[in-house]
């Protein structure tokens, strides 16, 4: 049977259990509700309390014993970025010329560069340009030039003809040696790309002939099948990646992919970190390889010129060795 509910009976809310955690030493036997706590689930309490004041000096000990490593290599790191720094501010100071001297490229230097890629875009033989291209020990290589010029190189703005202020040094001497050059940059007439050298002998501006057409001692072909005992001076392309390295008879190598001018031809060639590890570094900055500095990727096919021999030896079939990085780029400062 239906009963009415009286006005002054109202329905009952229920409320869900709800304990309260007060501070450390407090009576929380019961909740602001008037809830009691069974006494099975206080001990459990009391139990996980004892677990964690157990557990806590352990946790603690693990912890320093995580930490002590990571903190000797991060010091480790710390120190490898201060090397890089360092190396790299050096290589600036001695490459570029950025730190003590200021070049500017004038108007009239920028056509006469052009004007000696016009006489050697029509020359018809090497008497039109002798004048025009540095004299080095090698003189009578400089020949080579005719064959390598190629096409037509272009100077019109549309070329994308650019310029570039830049000084030549080797890395392992003093700055009273160095060269100021200029590299140019453009596109022949059948659009693929140059790049040609300008540096002052006698105090006019000639055409540095060995660095244009990557010019060496032994071609390529030449170099991998005479495979010489001596060192010889390379112009070369440099690339590394990792898993380039080796390891023979309890030492290290690090290996470096080098390429010649036009990358037609390549061999790899190797450092020993035993004895070498300066070269090693030296390659490494000037390809920006491993550097926590310069977040870019590492250089590809980085311009360089090299020392290397060729050693039966290290390996199954012999293999070439960096004994000296010369410089960076062609740019020859004088004749080593």
């Amino acid at each position: 049977m239906y009963l009415p509910r009286r006005e002054d009976q109202k329905p009952k809310i229920l409320m869900p259990y709800r304990t309260k955690i007060g501070t450390f030493g407090e009576d929380v036997s019961k909740d602001n509700l008037g809830a009691e706590i069974s006494s099975e689930e206080g001990d459990s309490f009391w139990v996980w309390i004892f677990l964690i004041g157990l557990l806590a000096p352990i946790f603690a000990y693990v912890l320093f014993l995580v930490q002590v490593p990571s903190q000797e290599h991060e010091q480790q790191r710390v120190e490898v970025i201060e090397n890089q720094l360092l190396n790299r501010l050096e290589q600036i100071d001695k490459n570029s010329g950025e730190l003590n001297q200021e070049f500017y490229t004038t108007i009239e230097e920028i056509e006469d560069i052009k004007s000696i890629i016009q006489k050697l875009n029509t020359a018809k033989s090497y008497n039109e340009i002798e004048g025009l291209l540095r004299k080095t020990i090698h003189y009578e290589a400089d020949r080579f030039i005719m064959d390598e010029w190629g096409v037509e190189r272009l100077t019109n703005p549309l070329s994308g003809f650019q310029w570039q202020e830049m000084t030549a040094q080797f890395s392992n001497k003093s700055r009273s040696e160095s060269v100021r050059y200029i590299k140019v940059a453009g596109r022949r007439s059948d659009y693929s790309g140059y790049h040609a050298y300008f540096v002052y002998q006698d105090n006019s501006l000639v055409l540095d002939w060995q660095a244009t057409i990557g010019w060496s001692e032994f071609s390529f072909d030449e170099l991998l099948q005479s495979k010489p005992r001596r060192a010889v001076s390379v112009r070369c392309l440099l690339k590394k990646q990792p898993g380039y390295e080796i390891r023979l008879n309890g030492t290290t190598y690090s290996g470096y992919l080098i390429s010649s001018p036009n990358l037609d031809a390549y061999t790899f060639a190797y450092v020993p970190l035993d004895t070498h590890q300066q070269i090693d570094r030296n390659l490494k900055d000037a390809l920006n390889y491993g550097s926590f500095i310069i977040k870019e990727p590492p250089l590809e096919n980085k311009r360089v010129t090299l020392k290397i021999s060729y050693q039966e030896e290290l390996g199954k079939d012999g293999n070439f060795i960096i004994t000296e990085l010369l410089h960076d780029e062609w740019v020859t400062p004088k004749d080593p």
